[in-house]
Protein backbone atom coordinates (compact mmCIF):
# COMPACT_ATOMS: atom_id res chain seq x y z
CA UNK A 1 0.00 0.00 0.00
CA UNK A 2 2.93 2.21 1.16
CA UNK A 3 4.27 1.33 -2.24
CA UNK A 4 1.38 1.96 -4.34
CA UNK A 5 0.96 6.32 -2.43
CA UNK A 6 4.53 6.72 -3.32
CA UNK A 7 3.83 5.73 -7.40
CA UNK A 8 0.95 7.92 -7.31
CA UNK A 9 1.34 10.95 -10.05
CA UNK A 10 0.07 13.41 -7.65
CA UNK A 11 2.64 11.89 -4.56
CA UNK A 12 5.98 13.33 -4.06
CA UNK A 13 8.28 12.51 -1.45
CA UNK A 14 11.01 14.44 -0.35
CA UNK A 15 13.64 13.56 2.18
CA UNK A 16 16.53 14.93 4.55
CA UNK A 17 14.48 18.12 4.47
CA UNK A 18 14.02 19.98 7.81
CA UNK A 19 11.34 22.28 7.62
CA UNK A 20 12.24 25.52 9.34
CA UNK A 21 15.86 25.33 8.19
CA UNK A 22 15.91 24.20 4.61
CA UNK A 23 12.21 25.69 3.57
CA UNK A 24 10.07 27.86 5.80
CA UNK A 25 6.79 26.66 6.86
CA UNK A 26 5.23 29.84 5.42
CA UNK A 27 6.90 28.88 1.81
CA UNK A 28 4.91 25.10 2.23
CA UNK A 29 1.38 27.51 2.92
CA UNK A 30 2.11 29.42 -0.53
CA UNK A 31 2.94 26.77 -2.33
CA UNK A 32 -0.16 23.90 -1.61
CA UNK A 33 -3.28 24.51 -0.63
CA UNK A 34 -3.30 22.76 3.10
CA UNK A 35 0.45 21.25 5.03
CA UNK A 36 -0.72 18.83 7.66
CA UNK A 37 1.99 18.88 10.27
CA UNK A 38 2.73 15.24 11.33
CA UNK A 39 6.18 15.57 12.68
CA UNK A 40 5.65 13.22 16.20
CA UNK A 41 7.57 13.98 19.09
CA UNK A 42 11.12 14.73 18.51
CA UNK A 43 12.26 15.95 22.48
CA UNK A 44 11.84 13.88 25.67
CA UNK A 45 9.62 14.75 28.42
CA UNK A 46 11.65 15.91 31.63
CA UNK A 47 10.98 14.56 35.36
CA UNK A 48 11.91 18.46 36.52
CA UNK A 49 13.42 17.47 39.12
CA UNK A 50 16.38 18.61 41.23
CA UNK A 51 19.67 16.94 40.06
CA UNK A 52 18.38 15.24 36.60
CA UNK A 53 21.65 16.57 35.17
CA UNK A 54 24.20 14.65 37.09
CA UNK A 55 25.96 12.04 35.22
CA UNK A 56 24.39 8.76 35.06
CA UNK A 57 20.81 10.18 33.88
CA UNK A 58 19.65 9.36 30.75
CA UNK A 59 17.03 10.06 28.73
CA UNK A 60 15.32 6.48 27.38
CA UNK A 61 15.38 7.31 23.95
CA UNK A 62 19.07 7.98 23.92
CA UNK A 63 20.14 4.80 25.34
CA UNK A 64 17.80 2.76 23.06
CA UNK A 65 18.81 4.41 20.31
CA UNK A 66 22.32 3.93 21.27
CA UNK A 67 22.06 -0.27 21.35
CA UNK A 68 20.86 0.17 18.21
CA UNK A 69 23.46 1.68 16.46
CA UNK A 70 21.72 4.92 15.92
CA UNK A 71 24.68 6.90 14.41
CA UNK A 72 24.21 10.37 16.13
CA UNK A 73 24.09 8.13 19.90
CA UNK A 74 27.50 6.40 19.29
CA UNK A 75 29.01 8.48 21.29
CA UNK A 76 26.89 8.62 24.49
CA UNK A 77 29.05 6.00 26.58
CA UNK A 78 26.61 5.03 29.32
CA UNK A 79 29.16 3.85 32.39
CA UNK A 80 28.10 0.73 32.65
CA UNK A 81 31.32 -1.07 35.00
CA UNK A 82 29.64 1.35 38.43
CA UNK A 83 27.79 -1.33 41.15
CA UNK A 84 25.26 0.82 41.94
CA UNK A 85 22.02 -0.17 39.79
CA UNK A 86 20.09 1.09 37.32
CA UNK A 87 16.33 2.67 37.74
CA UNK A 88 13.96 2.99 34.72
CA UNK A 89 11.41 5.60 35.85
CA UNK A 90 8.34 4.33 33.54
CA UNK A 91 5.84 1.49 33.45
CA UNK A 92 5.99 0.65 29.16
CA UNK A 93 7.13 -0.95 27.20
CA UNK A 94 10.20 1.21 26.41
CA UNK A 95 11.37 0.53 29.93
CA UNK A 96 10.87 -3.24 29.84
CA UNK A 97 13.22 -3.18 26.71
CA UNK A 98 15.96 -1.20 28.67
CA UNK A 99 15.30 -3.55 31.58
CA UNK A 100 15.50 -6.75 29.29
CA UNK A 101 19.20 -5.04 27.84
CA UNK A 102 20.97 -4.68 31.23
CA UNK A 103 19.97 -7.85 32.39
CA UNK A 104 20.13 -10.36 29.54
CA UNK A 105 22.95 -12.20 29.21
CA UNK A 106 26.02 -11.34 26.97
CA UNK A 107 25.74 -15.04 25.44
CA UNK A 108 21.88 -14.31 24.55
CA UNK A 109 22.34 -10.45 22.91
CA UNK A 110 25.19 -11.85 21.14
CA UNK A 111 22.17 -13.32 18.62
CA UNK A 112 20.20 -10.26 18.30
CA UNK A 113 21.01 -7.30 15.96
CA UNK A 114 22.34 -4.97 18.70
CA UNK A 115 25.13 -2.51 17.75
CA UNK A 116 28.93 -3.86 18.42
CA UNK A 117 29.48 -1.26 20.35
CA UNK A 118 26.90 -1.13 22.69
CA UNK A 119 27.25 -5.24 22.71
CA UNK A 120 31.39 -4.77 24.06
CA UNK A 121 30.02 -1.88 27.01
CA UNK A 122 27.47 -4.23 27.92
CA UNK A 123 30.05 -7.08 28.92
CA UNK A 124 31.75 -4.78 31.10
CA UNK A 125 28.38 -3.99 32.99
CA UNK A 126 28.46 -4.61 36.89
CA UNK A 127 25.01 -3.90 37.02
CA UNK A 128 22.83 -6.58 38.64
CA UNK A 129 19.85 -5.07 40.43
CA UNK A 130 17.50 -2.98 37.70
CA UNK A 131 14.05 -1.01 39.20
CA UNK A 132 11.40 -0.08 37.24
CA UNK A 133 9.14 2.64 39.01
CA UNK A 134 5.85 3.85 38.26
CA UNK A 135 4.23 6.06 39.82
CA UNK A 136 1.04 4.30 39.70
CA UNK A 137 -0.15 0.97 40.37
CA UNK A 138 0.52 -2.12 38.42
CA UNK A 139 -2.80 -1.94 37.21
CA UNK A 140 -2.29 0.92 35.39
CA UNK A 141 0.75 0.01 33.80
CA UNK A 142 1.34 0.43 29.90
CA UNK A 143 3.19 -2.17 28.84
CA UNK A 144 2.46 -5.40 27.36
CA UNK A 145 1.92 -9.14 28.75
CA UNK A 146 4.37 -10.33 25.70
CA UNK A 147 7.15 -7.66 27.16
CA UNK A 148 6.47 -8.21 30.77
CA UNK A 149 6.57 -12.24 29.99
CA UNK A 150 9.88 -12.06 28.47
CA UNK A 151 11.43 -9.35 31.01
CA UNK A 152 10.30 -11.44 33.75
CA UNK A 153 11.53 -14.93 32.20
CA UNK A 154 14.82 -13.89 31.69
CA UNK A 155 17.76 -16.70 32.48
CA UNK A 156 20.14 -15.31 35.88
CA UNK A 157 17.83 -13.32 36.86
CA UNK A 158 14.69 -13.15 39.83
CA UNK A 159 11.78 -11.19 40.21
CA UNK A 160 10.46 -9.10 43.13
CA UNK A 161 8.04 -6.98 43.97
CA UNK A 162 6.27 -5.63 46.99
CA UNK A 163 3.29 -7.26 48.03
CA UNK A 164 1.80 -3.28 49.29
CA UNK A 165 2.24 -2.03 45.79
CA UNK A 166 0.88 -5.30 44.39
CA UNK A 167 -2.08 -4.91 46.19
CA UNK A 168 -5.59 -3.57 44.19
CA UNK A 169 -8.36 -1.64 45.90
CA UNK A 170 -12.04 -2.35 45.21
CA UNK A 171 -11.88 0.04 42.07
CA UNK A 172 -8.57 -1.54 40.17
CA UNK A 173 -9.75 -5.01 41.24
CA UNK A 174 -13.43 -4.26 39.29
CA UNK A 175 -11.16 -2.84 36.37
CA UNK A 176 -8.72 -5.69 35.77
CA UNK A 177 -11.96 -7.72 36.41
CA UNK A 178 -13.41 -6.05 33.21
CA UNK A 179 -10.18 -5.46 30.51
CA UNK A 180 -8.90 -8.79 28.74
CA UNK A 181 -5.45 -7.39 28.32
CA UNK A 182 -5.34 -5.72 31.95
CA UNK A 183 -6.05 -9.23 33.52
CA UNK A 184 -3.69 -10.99 31.69
CA UNK A 185 -0.93 -8.52 32.63
CA UNK A 186 -1.94 -8.50 36.24
CA UNK A 187 -2.48 -12.25 36.22
CA UNK A 188 1.23 -12.18 34.99
CA UNK A 189 2.70 -10.54 37.76
CA UNK A 190 0.95 -11.90 40.35
CA UNK A 191 2.05 -15.58 39.20
CA UNK A 192 5.88 -13.92 38.92
CA UNK A 193 5.49 -12.31 42.41
CA UNK A 194 4.44 -15.99 43.91
CA UNK A 195 7.48 -17.27 42.56
CA UNK A 196 10.52 -18.41 44.56
CA UNK A 197 13.58 -16.76 43.48
CA UNK A 198 16.34 -18.46 42.18
CA UNK A 199 19.32 -19.01 44.27
CA UNK A 200 21.56 -19.08 41.45
CA UNK A 201 20.45 -15.78 39.64
CA UNK A 202 22.97 -13.32 40.26
CA UNK A 203 20.73 -10.49 38.55
CA UNK A 204 17.36 -8.67 39.92
CA UNK A 205 14.66 -6.94 38.52
CA UNK A 206 12.56 -4.99 40.80
CA UNK A 207 9.08 -3.84 40.11
CA UNK A 208 8.15 -1.09 41.76
CA UNK A 209 5.30 0.87 41.68
CA UNK A 210 3.15 3.98 43.31
CA UNK A 211 6.45 5.96 43.27
CA UNK A 212 7.67 9.11 41.68
CA UNK A 213 10.67 10.87 41.90
CA UNK A 214 11.75 13.22 43.65
CA UNK A 215 15.17 14.20 43.72
CA UNK A 216 18.20 12.54 42.76
CA UNK A 217 21.36 12.38 44.60
CA UNK A 218 24.65 13.04 43.82
CA UNK A 219 27.60 11.20 44.69
CA UNK A 220 29.95 12.39 48.21
CA UNK A 221 33.01 10.75 46.15
CA UNK A 222 32.48 11.60 42.36
CA UNK A 223 31.79 15.13 40.92
CA UNK A 224 28.46 15.50 39.68
CA UNK A 225 27.44 11.89 39.64
CA UNK A 226 23.98 10.20 40.58
CA UNK A 227 24.43 7.92 43.36
CA UNK A 228 20.72 7.55 44.48
CA UNK A 229 17.15 8.42 43.65
CA UNK A 230 15.04 9.81 46.54
CA UNK A 231 11.63 8.09 45.66
CA UNK A 232 7.87 9.68 47.24
CA UNK A 233 5.43 7.37 47.80
CA UNK A 234 1.93 7.55 46.23
CA UNK A 235 -1.52 6.65 46.58
CA UNK A 236 -4.14 6.27 43.87
CA UNK A 237 -7.34 8.86 43.89
CA UNK A 238 -10.11 9.10 41.79
CA UNK A 239 -12.41 6.86 39.18
CA UNK A 240 -11.67 4.01 37.15
CA UNK A 241 -9.93 5.06 33.95
CA UNK A 242 -8.92 8.51 35.52
CA UNK A 243 -7.08 7.49 38.16
CA UNK A 244 -4.21 9.77 39.47
CA UNK A 245 -0.77 9.65 41.32
CA UNK A 246 -1.36 11.55 44.69
CA UNK A 247 1.94 12.75 46.43
CA UNK A 248 2.45 11.62 50.28
CA UNK A 249 4.86 12.53 52.89
CA UNK A 250 6.70 8.71 52.76
CA UNK A 251 10.12 8.67 50.65
CA UNK A 252 12.36 6.51 49.94
CA UNK A 253 16.19 6.38 48.48
CA UNK A 254 17.57 3.76 45.90
CA UNK A 255 21.08 3.44 44.99
CA UNK A 256 21.88 3.61 41.30
CA UNK A 257 24.29 5.04 39.63
CA UNK A 258 22.55 5.04 35.86
CA UNK A 259 18.84 6.75 35.93
CA UNK A 260 16.81 6.23 32.55
CA UNK A 261 14.23 8.19 32.07
CA UNK A 262 10.86 6.74 30.23
CA UNK A 263 8.32 9.02 30.65
CA UNK A 264 7.06 9.57 27.17
CA UNK A 265 7.90 12.31 24.54
CA UNK A 266 6.88 15.81 23.23
CA UNK A 267 6.78 17.90 20.19
CA UNK A 268 9.26 20.93 19.06
CA UNK A 269 7.17 23.49 18.57
CA UNK A 270 7.66 24.58 14.78
CA UNK A 271 8.16 28.38 13.84
CA UNK A 272 5.64 29.82 11.66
Amino acid sequence: EFNQILRHPQCSFFGNVTVGKEVALSELKQLYHAVVLAYGAASDRSLNVPGEDLKGSFAARAFVNWYNGHPHYANLNPDLRQSGGAVIVGNGNVAIDIARILLKPRSELQTTDIADHALDVLETSKIRNVHIVGRRGPAQAAWTTAELREVTSLDQSNVSMKDDEMSLDEIDTETVAKTRAAKRAMGLLQDVHARAPSATADRALHLRFLLSPQEMIASDHKAQQLAAVRLQRNRLDGPAGKRSAVPTAETEDIECSLLFRSVGYKSEAMSG
